[in-house]
């Protein structure tokens, strides 16, 4: 056999062995690296598991936490919709994200419910099919128990396309004697959506990567998956995640030196090509960067003022068609320079850069979003068909800016205001469409902020309307002309003795005849003059008790007026003036104005006391009452509000309320007024419970001076005992 041929022989045996030996590696490699996949790849299930069975858990343990309560039945079977709302309804969506909450009585109807951070009132509560199911079934549940304990309902369902976790309570306190039938329970229904941002959030907790929710019937082959599965076993879709192959990943660093040296001759190409054109790189560079930062917010990078109003005419321009619709929304941050003025402003300008981003992700790429200044931004929307469209995208902002803010570890929550004008439904003119897009603003955060406030035409009158009354009640609190005190008897438990009264203010407008307290008041608070209409309340009222034999007189006094140092100085020099002991007078406040926590009105409240000025909580009950802020405050009364007096004697829960309160009261050693009391049972029903002073139309309607003073000076023998007759 020629040399050269065994050559040949020997060097195809040396291959075929290196080819068999290399093979046998990498078959024996692949294994290896498949068993550390799989290995890896059951380790990740096992996480996606317990990822959801911790959701799960948290989700029913935040509910239970919210509705186990004393106060959370009592102002459930009450009704108390601003009490739900902030506790049972805001907290649990804001502080906890749950997507839906509703309220049901024991016959089935929601009283109370919030749907995506939006509260709607109970008639416009439609509880989805799938959730009412659930419903259902824990009621029956609750009907079957000898007890009413704290049952659970949970499931997964399909809602709106997602699947979601349902979780029902009964809401049954333990604290007290008078405990609900089955029959009489309350639930309580929150809803989580296992949307994609909850389920990212799962995925990154627990080291899973891109997870996200896929459907039944859209599966894709590369992804690793958990079943996400209903009570009743069906399947609703599953939990998925790109799987993470330390194996493969591995080998995939290992790729043959060949590979490498093919990238370094590449990359000397590249080199090569990119000194010839680097220069004239550089120079476009340069000049897109300068135009770029002409249009552009530098610290968000969003559109400036300038870009912003370019592109609204452009948009506004597309309208000649007639078949689509432009909108413009204005947005603000609510309590946006609190946050500036207690974590600083590099920390309030990380915040503007987060809403940017979240603005940005909430609209469609061919819409506007722009930072006008400060922490007002901008958007429009253009060629939209629906105008559901854009109360959806409104919705999705007021909710979005509800989420908390994680701002370099200090956790914020704060709140948007928006307002929102359709062109051409409102007009097509830019600057038009500007202001009347800010009134709209304005009459969001008027109406209580985190919320959106479409622009309707009336909108427009009401704001020049505002703006004269706001400037004839300056001129009315410089001359006095047309105001007045009104004094609503407060009477002892014969019904005959009047124990003192109620200052009330009453406006009486030379053109638009008797303005609403409530309306006026507000407008006060708004524009700053709560202050000159509070002194011109005490001076008034101080006025009138220098000249009357009547005990003492209340007057209401506003949180501003509280946060002056100087507010009780002033109002005891006005007593001094005019010769009045201060035991006469007796300051009404709010329970808000106790949870600011500010030393300012806690030292303002402890000086009018210990002057002997009676300070009294009003409407107690409605608000956040907490036996914390009677023990810390110097507080003389308790005003039992008049939603509690309505139903007694037909309701066993407001009666058991209101002895509740006034025994709170003796313990305490408080006053108690019963508020509102305006029939024979009211009346009779609260003497058996103990209170000793009755407010209410049943004695007499708020009086002008004179006839108080007549009517106290003669009193009637027999004024209340004729009306139970």
């Amino acid at each position: 056999m020629p040399a050269r041929k065994r050559v040949a022989i020997q060097i195809r045996t040396i291959i075929g062995a290196v080819v068999v030996s290399v093979t046998a590696l990498a078959a024996l490699g692949f294994y290896a690296v498949s068993r550390v996949d799989q290995d890896s790849l059951d380790r990740q299930n096992h996480l996606a598991f317990n990822a959801l069975a911790a959701e799960r858990a948290d989700f029913r343990r935040q509910q239970q936490i919210a509705t186990a309560t004393p106060e959370a039945w009592i102002f459930a079977r009450s009704n108390n919709q601003s009490w739900l709302d902030r506790n049972l309804g805001t907290r649990l969506n804001t502080d906890f994200g749950h997507d839906r909450i509703y309220i049901v009585d024991a016959q089935g109807k929601p009283i109370y419910g919030m749907e995506n951070g939006t509260r709607l009132e109970p008639s416009q509560i439609h509880v989805p099919p799938a959730i009412a199911v659930s419903i259902h079934n824990a009621q029956q549940g609750a009907l079957r128990s000898a007890t009413v304990s704290r049952p659970i309902a949970a499931d997964t369902i399909m809602l709106d396309g997602l699947p979601a976790m349902v979780s029902i309570v009964t809401m049954a306190p333990n604290w007290t004697n008078t405990r609900p039938t089955p029959r009489a329970s309350f639930l309580h229904v929150s809803v989580k959506y296992l949307d994609a941002e909850l389920i990212k959030r799962m995925g990154d907790q627990f080291g899973l990567n891109s997870s996200h929710f896929e459907r039944v019937g859209d599966l894709h082959p590369e992804h690793s998956r958990i079943p996400i599965v209903a009570s009743n076993n069906t399947l609703l879709g599953y939990i998925a995640w790109d799987p993470i192959k330390p194996a493969s990943s591995l080998i995939n660093h290992l790729m043959p030196a060949l590979t490498a040296v093919a990238a370094v001759i590449a990359l000397v190409l590249a080199f090569l090509l990119y000194r010839f054109r680097r220069a004239t790189l550089q120079l476009q560079a340069s000049e897109a960067g300068a135009q770029h930062l002409a249009l552009h917010d530098p610290l968000t990078d969003l559109p400036n003022r300038t870009l912003f109003n370019d592109r609204l005419r452009l948009a506004l321009l597309s309208l000649a068609d007639g078949k689509t619709k432009t909108a413009l929304l204005y947005l603000d941050l609510d309590h946006f320079k609190h946050i500036n003025d207690t974590l600083g402003h590099p920390t309030g300008d990380e915040l503007v850069r987060q809403v940017a981003r979240r603005l940005e992700a909430l609209v469609r790429k061919h819409d506007t979003v722009a930072r006008l200044g400060g922490d007002e931004f901008g958007i429009v929307l253009e060629r939209i068909n629906d105008l559901c469209v854009i109360t959806r995208v409104a919705e999705r902002l007021v909710a979005s800016m509800a989420r908390p803010f994680d701002l370099s570890g200090e956790i914020v929550h704060i709140g948007a205001s928006v307002g929102v004008v359709v062109a051409p439904d409102a007009g097509a003119d830019a600057e038009d469409l500007r202001r009347k897009a800010d009134i709209a603003l304005y009459e969001a955060k008027k109406n209580g902020r985190s919320r959106y406030q479409m622009f309707t035409a009336g909108m427009d009158e009401l704001l020049v309307r505002r703006r004269r009354i706001e400037s004839e009640l300056r001129s009315a609190l410089q001359t006095g002309e047309g105001l007045a005190l009104a004094f609503q008897p407060i009477m002892a438990a014969d019904g005959r003795t009047i124990l003192g009264a109620e200052a009330l203010t009453r406006w009486h407008h030379p053109v638009h005849g008797a303005i609403p307290t409530a309306q006026f008041v507000s407008i006060a608070e708004q524009r700053g003059l709560i202050g000159e209409l509070g002194s011109w309340v005490a001076k008034s009222a101080i006025a009138f008790l220098s000249t009357s034999n009547l005990p003492w007189v209340a007057i209401n006094v506003s949180p501003s007026e509280l946060r002056d140092p100087d507010f009780a100085n002033q109002l005891l020099a006005l007593l001094a003036d005019h010769n009045v002991s201060p035991s006469r007078l007796q300051v009404e406040i709010t329970e808000g104005v106790l949870l600011e926590g500010k030393r300012t009105v806690s030292t303002v409240l402890r000086t009018l006391h210990n002057a002997g000025v009676a300070i009294a909580l009003d409407d107690f009950g409605t608000g956040y009452s907490s036996l914390g802020y009677l023990r810390r405050h110097t507080i003389d009364k308790l005003k039992i509000d008049r939603t509690f007096i309505r139903e007694l004697g037909r309701s066993p829960e407001d009666d058991a309320i209101v002895k509740a309160v006034i025994d709170l009261a003796k313990a305490l050693k408080l006053k108690v007024t019963a508020e509102g009391v305006e029939t024979k049972t009211q009346f009779a029903r609260t003497v058996d419970l103990g209170c000793l002073e009755f407010q209410g139309f049943l004695f007499s309607e708020p009086l002008p001076a004179v006839e108080l003073r007549r009517m106290f000076d003669h009193p009637a023998p027999r004024l209340v005992v004729d009306r139970l007759a």
